[in-house]
């Protein structure tokens, strides 16, 4: 820049900086002054002829003495400017403050810019009441003993210890069935969750089977939230639980939702199924994430779920307002872990952690702000920590997670007391069992305690006996068929019979009573006849024509028992007095 231009720059910004000061000293000087001469007068009188009305006359500025800045190289009149080095022209400390002051009231503000946020989601489902390991290899070449509540509270505990926001959440089937949990009706594991920290809970199917009563029982024990959004109570249409739970996680604020399927009333008492109203899944979340939206405005919504993998697949669409799905449900066995990520449209994802307590899920979520100023899931990064040996021993899980550890041995000692009162002495079978075998022999006993001429009893209402071990007494079979699905009784046709016969043997349910003879279908020891009637005991869902295979059973005549098929195999054993003695699968009629 020439010299000249510089030097009327900084004029510029020197007169700008003595105007102001006049105007302040004016402002500050006393009322009386000099008169003004006649001249000066005149031109005042002009100036303020000419200002509206609504305006007040300008102050005149006190003689001050400017700088003059002459043009061409000659030096200023009564001043002497200082230079540098190369002999170019500096600013005065007057000319430097009134830079400075206008650099500053010139300048942009500063640009804050938000950092993403990250939240880790822990979750769990299917524990089946279970304390202890399970004794299988569920993946190839790991150790035989995976799983345990005492090694998932460790782990659990050591990924809080990470630092990052955590929320953990249980999708379902916790309280039971199992025997040990049973002796408490779930309270024990109720009592787990609370030592270890979740933060909701879904009840879902089996954790009806005690009844609607106790399960509210544990809802108000539990200290994690339970969130039941499409279950309600017929009588005053307020939900079971919670219809959702709102949590604040590092300045996030996630929603959780909780959704189990309609065929929930399978698991409850016959008498008790009118008490409770079960809306379709995706017509909840259609209801409540909109509520939901306006009245919390969550940074993301989760929905816990026990869902079939295709009723959850509605939720991950584009349109249903659900961002991340953590679902229970997908596990029939311990040794088959189910799909652990399902993927939807716009990076959605239907996470699932296997059940029997044998992995816990774990799902990082990245949070970017949106210009809006809140934040937006950006990405979610799924894993699976596996219960094994290589994650975390089970003696240093024992010694880490030592209340876990007080609470099974309590547990176990009260389960014991229970099923003796209840049970008496526990017998021992007079050879260990295949689970085929015993499958073969409960259709048997519920034949004879309904007093009917057919037993039938599906292939779920088992567990797999590598979970448990060998069948070698009455209390290997509460593992083996925990479930307390009630005995029912239906009256069909013969055709019908025959027909139910040829598609579900084997594959999908154990009969008793009916046998294959020369191509013919006969019922104890006679041909069957397709227009006589017959009875024949099975599980209430069975009956209800809810498990697949033996939908043919719906539609008949049917009475509800007030037993489960579970307790009318053990009123069997007392009846025959072999409890506490030898029994063998010969001894059976």
């Amino acid at each position: 820049m020439p010299v000249v231009a510089r030097v009327r720059r900084l004029a510029a910004l020197l007169t700008l900086f003595l105007l102001a000061m006049g105007s302040a000293r004016a402002q500050t000087a006393p009322a009386a002054s000099p008169s003004p001469s006649p001249a000066a007068e005149a031109t005042a009188s002009v100036q303020v002829a000419a200002l509206p009305a609504t305006a007040s006359a300008p102050t005149p500025l006190p003689a001050e003495p400017l700088l003059e800045v002459p043009l061409g190289n000659s030096r200023p009149i009564n001043a002497s400017p200082s230079v540098d080095a190369s002999g170019s022209l500096l600013a005065s400390p007057s000319e430097a403050v009134a830079s400075s002051s206008l650099a500053a009231l010139l300048a942009p503000p500063p640009v804050v810019v938000p950092r993403p946020k990250s939240l880790m989601v822990l979750h769990t489902n299917d524990w089946y009441g279970l304390f202890d390991p399970v004794k299988l290899d569920p993946y190839s070449s790991r150790p035989k003993i995976v799983g345990g509540l005492s090694r998932a509270s460790a782990l659990i505990e050591k990924e809080r210890s990470r630092g990052l926001p955590t929320l953990l959440l249980c999708s379902g089937n916790v309280l039971g069935p199992n025997m040990i949990s049973a002796a408490s009706k779930g309270k024990a594991m109720v009592e787990a969750m609370n030592r270890m920290g979740y933060d909701a809970w879904l009840p879902s199917n089996h954790d009806f089977s005690y009844g609607l009563n106790v399960l509210r029982d544990r809802i108000r024990e539990a200290s994690a939230s339970a969130v039941l959004t499409n279950v309600r109570w017929a009588q005053t249409d307020q939900t079971l639980a919670r219809p959702y739970a709102l949590f604040e996680r590092g300045g996030l604020k996630v929603a959780v939702l909780g959704l189990v399927d309609t065929d929930v009333t399978e698991f409850i008492d016959f008498n008790e199924t009118s008490r409770i109203t079960v809306d379709p899944p995706l017509e909840a979340v259609q209801r409540w994430v909109p509520l939901i939206r306006r009245a919390a405005t969550p940074d993301i919504i989760v929905a816990m779920t026990h869902l079939s993998l295709d009723r959850e697949m509605a939720l991950l669409t584009r349109d249903s307002g659900v961002d991340l799905v953590v679902g229970g449900f997908n596990t029939t066995n311990a040794s088959s872990i189910a799909i652990h990520e399902v993927v939807g449209v716009d990076g959605k994802r239907a996470l699932h952690a296997g059940g029997f307590g044998t992995a816990i899920g774990k799902a990082r979520l990245t949070f970017e702000p949106t210009p809006q100023g809140d934040y937006q899931l950006a990405r979610i990064e799924p894993g699976l920590i596996r219960l094994d040996d290589e994650t975390l021993s089970y003696k240093n899980a024992e010694a880490t997670g030592s209340p876990i550890v007080t609470l099974s041995q309590e547990t176990k000692r009260l389960a014991a007391k229970a099923w003796t009162e209840e049970s008496g002495k526990v017998a021992k079978l007079a050879d260990s069992l295949e689970s085929d075998q015993v499958m073969g022999l409960v259709p048997e006993i519920a034949r004879l305690q309904a007093r009917s001429e057919v037993g039938v009893v599906p292939r779920s209402f088992f567990h797999d006996e590598r979970v448990f071990g060998p069948i070698n007494s009455p209390r290997s079979l509460f593992y083996a068929m925990p479930w307390e699905d009630a005995l029912s009784v239906v009256e069909m046709k013969g055709s019908q019979l025959s027909s139910l016969y040829y598609a579900a043997r084997g594959k999908r349910a154990f009969f008793a009573g009916l046998t294959e003879k020369d191509g013919a279908v006969w019922v104890n020891g006679r041909p069957l006849d397709a227009k006589t009637n017959y009875t024949v005991a099975t599980t209430y869902p069975a009956a209800q024509g809810k498990v697949l295979g033996l939908e043919g059973l719906s539609g008949n005549n049917t009475r509800v028992m007030t037993i489960s098929v579970r307790r009318a195999v053990m009123r069997y054993f007392r009846q025959m007095g072999k409890l506490g003695l030898e029994v063998s699968p010969t001894g059976f009629p």
